[in-house]
């Protein structure tokens, strides 16, 4: 009988129609397209207790299995963690010629095999954490000596080798951000170059027991070359961090949960121009929270900071890297200005009660943030001397601040 192939995480992969092959069971898994290649792999139950590597590309005729990997026993392989890295498809089975090993496919039966017996034997290197970096594969594996490191691989035996004992957290087309962690030296962040090579460190933090440090990968995102993560220091627990590569670009982004319990930010995606998670601040539990990544920059132009009784003044705002659409806010001397709505707050002849400081909130669609303030003096009409006419009309003292809007649920306000 004829069965439709579905495919999980579809929305990168070709969409299959109906299959004539003449399958009674056919369960797709783990999508996986190789954009090079032209194809999605996926692994699919044929027939009862086989599980292989399929591939299609996006036609009936254009979908068939790849290869069946024979097991230990009378069964075969599973193959999982099914990785697009440089042209080629990679994926973890347990063979009865090699344990568990990495293999690698071009997409043909020819061309799929071991990529190297790293354990000799049967025992299996146990690999895992399969990552693509800027065309390389990076993964962890044990050798017959018993060692586990991070390996790399250009999906050639002879472009495979140990890297080193470091984790790799994060990729960036220029720069890998990688961690160690050992009793005598504590965590460790490193920035390498996008090959792996020149490691160097970034940020040492003192010895301490991280009970989950694998949790330090826990849905790390790149946005514009700033590494967000989450990230343990041992005093704050797990938090949000952030790195552009070097010491002074690493920090912590914000304790939102204070004290050693730690957040655990995790689900990062960015959008647009801010990065989206998952986080708990220990009292509303597990909520989506916001980050705004680019400033947004908000600049409050006075036209000079002293003016005359019965001068028409005009203060400006101006917003840069906004979401969405800006609703303004005017307060003078902390109290909201009422019927005014928009980026310029206008005085059409000043009195003396006008004086005073003023500033502006400005809210997009990921937060508030609060300009600069100004002090706007008045002083009596004539206190002034005439000055002569500007080609640009009139002399503004421009104070330009970027600010980082942060909010949860709804925006929050922040002010310098």
């Amino acid at each position: 009988s004829t069965k439709e192939a579905i495919l999980y995480n579809g929305s990168e992969c070709p969409s299959l129609g109906p299959t004539s092959n003449g399958l009674d069971v056919m369960i797709s898994l783990d999508c996986v397209e190789v954009p090079e290649l032209g194809l999605a792999f996926f692994q699919a139950v044929p027939e009862k207790f086989v599980r292989s590597l399929w591939k299609s590309d996006g036609t009936t005729e254009g979908t068939e299995e790849v290869a069946r990997i024979p097991g230990s026993g009378v069964g075969y392989g599973h193959p999982r963690e099914l990785t697009a890295c440089n042209g080629l498809l990679f994926f973890i089975v347990s063979s009865g010629q090699y344990g568990e090993e990495v293999f690698v496919t071009d997409g043909t039966t020819a061309g799929t095999d071991v990529l190297m017996d790293i354990y000799p034997g049967t025992t299996g290197s146990n690999p895992a954490h399969l990552l693509c970096c800027n065309d390389i594969l990076y993964f962890w594996a044990t050798d017959d000596t018993s060692e586990r490191n991070l390996w790399r691989t250009d999906g050639t035996p002879e472009g495979t080798w140990i890297t080193g004992g470091r984790s790799i957290i994060a990729c960036t087309e220029s720069f890998l951000i990688l961690r160690t962690m050992t009793p005598e030296d504590g965590k460790q962040l490193w920035r390498a170059d996008a090959d792996g090579s020149n490691p160097t460190v970034i940020k040492q933090f003192e010895p301490f027991e991280d009970i989950n440090p694998s949790r330090d990968v826990c849905g790390v995102v790149e946005l514009d070359g700033v590494v967000y993560l989450q990230l343990d220091d041992g005093i704050h627990g797990k938090e949000l961090w952030r790195t552009d590569g070097t010491t002074e670009g690493t920090w912590m982004v914000a304790d939102i949960n204070p004290g050693v319990a730690g957040s655990y930010p995790a689900n990062m995606t960015a959008v647009k121009d801010a990065v989206f998670f998952h986080a708990d601040d220990g009292v509303h539990g597990r909520e989506l929270w916001v980050l705004r990544h680019s400033p947004f920059r908000f600049v409050l132009h006075p036209i000079g900071k002293k003016q005359e009784v019965g001068r028409a003044v005009t203060l400006r705002v101006e917003v840069e890297n906004a979401i969405g659409e800006v609703v303004y806010e005017w307060y003078h001397d902390d109290v909201a200005i009422a019927g005014v709505a928009g980026p310029e707050l206008f005085f059409s002849a000043l009195h003396e009660d006008d004086a005073g400081w003023y500033y502006c909130h400005a809210t997009d669609d990921v937060g508030t943030i609060v300009s600069n303030s100004v002090y706007l003096e008045v002083l009596p009409e004539g206190a002034l001397p005439v000055a002569a006419p500007l080609s640009c009309g009139a002399v503004a003292i421009i104070i330009a601040l970027a600010f980082v809007a942060f909010a949860k649920h709804k925006p929050l306000p922040q002010k310098e």
